[in-house]
């Protein structure tokens, strides 16, 4: 915690040191802004407090002090200037040269939100979004997103159809005015919104399943190396319903998705290995990542690990360790169909999420 003596110590200080390293300048070089800068300091003026702020912010012709520069701009937005609410707003937030304070920032953040500054508008929303300084106001969170929306921001963009969309579930439809949020934010390039996009079409929440339409907009996502969208693009590829089928493509994605941990996809790329589809078989491989997804509680992975030890696919025939992997399954799924499928047939497909 920062006391108010360390606090006005550090703001003594911050000046002095500018002012010293300020005299080996002047007189060797054009000193017109900084003999502004240090009248400005001299008369306490919140303006020159913001700038040399900054200095301390950004290590820009000083030592980056981040406490010297949030004690800065407590001094000036407290005497009124605006363009230090942000500054310190964004500071409380991020827990930056002081304690992080959700409630402290919510004020200044909002401060500067008023007076139209895009990204403190953003950080406001947040923060009532997820009730961090105040309960969850969805109503608040969302005005403070159009307004930063309609200055073309993509996270807002998308946060504003994400809202909206939720709002759209209650009642099993979704606006189109949440889809038209999302395209605005997708369009910019946010992945975020790409993958809601794609969801939106492979699910058929819009009335009907687009998986063409599905598949741009998970390959636009899957390219900016959203997981999700790779995995999901993955699925389309290999299962060919509604588009062609490209096996090949689909373990290339499933297995960029599987590097970024993403368990569904480690599941799928053990089985690719286990079936030899869209790779040469691999036993090995197959064990390797099915045991990964499997850990993390992918019931068809369980079922494929079950599989392999049922027929002693690449590993030693064990049918306990085998029964171990079924009945795992089973406690995620219907009693009785991962013993069947497990014993009767190696696909387990039909057990992915």
């Amino acid at each position: 915690m920062f006391s108010c003596k360390k606090k006005y110590v550090l703001l003594i200080v911050a000046i002095m040191v500018l002012f010293t390293q300020a005299c080996a300048f002047i007189g060797a070089r054009d000193s017109s802004p900084l003999d502004q800068l240090l009248k400005g300091l001299a008369a306490n003026d919140p303006g020159a407090l913001h700038d040399l702020g900054v200095l301390y912010d950004t290590g820009v012709s000083v030592a980056e002090v981040p406490e010297a520069a949030f004690t800065l701009y407590k001094t000036s937005a407290e005497k009124g200037y605006e363009m230090s609410y942000s500054k310190l707003g964004s500071m409380y937030f991020s827990g930056r040269g002081t304690d992080r304070n959700y409630e402290e920032s919510l004020v200044w953040l909002e401060k500067a939100a008023m007076i139209g500054h895009l990204d403190s508008q953003v950080k406001t929303a947040h923060l009532y979004q997820y009730g961090l300084a105040t309960p969850v106001d969805l109503d608040r969170a969302l005005q403070w997103y159009e307004q930063a929306a309609n200055q073309g921001d993509a996270v807002a963009q998308f946060n504003v159809g994400y809202i909206l969309a939720g709002r759209d579930n209650e009642t099993s439809t979704l606006s189109q005015d949440a889809v038209d949020w999302y395209l605005l934010s997708a369009n910019q390039g946010n992945r975020d919104a790409q993958l809601a996009l794609g969801d939106i079409y492979r699910l058929g929440n819009r009335g009907r399943v687009d998986n063409e339409r599905a598949i741009y907009w998970y390959r636009r996502a899957a390219q900016s190396n959203s997981p999700a969208a790779q995995s999901h693009l993955g699925d389309l590829l290999s299962d060919g319903t509604g588009v062609q089928l490209n096996a090949v493509e689909a373990f290339d994605w499933y297995q960029k998705a599987a590097d970024q941990n993403y368990v569904h996809a480690q599941a799928r790329l053990g089985e690719l290995h286990l079936n030899g589809v869209g790779t040469p078989q691999n036993y090995q491989k197959a064990h390797s990542w099915l045991s990964i997804a499997a850990e993390n509680g992918e019931p068809a992975a369980q079922c494929n690990l079950g599989n392999m030890y049922f027929r002693g696919l690449g590993v030693a025939q064990d049918f306990e360790t085998a029964r171990e992997w079924f009945e795992r399954s089973s406690n995620r799924t219907p009693r009785g169909v991962v013993a069947v499928l497990g014993l009767m047939r190696s696909d387990c497909q039909r057990l992915y999420n």
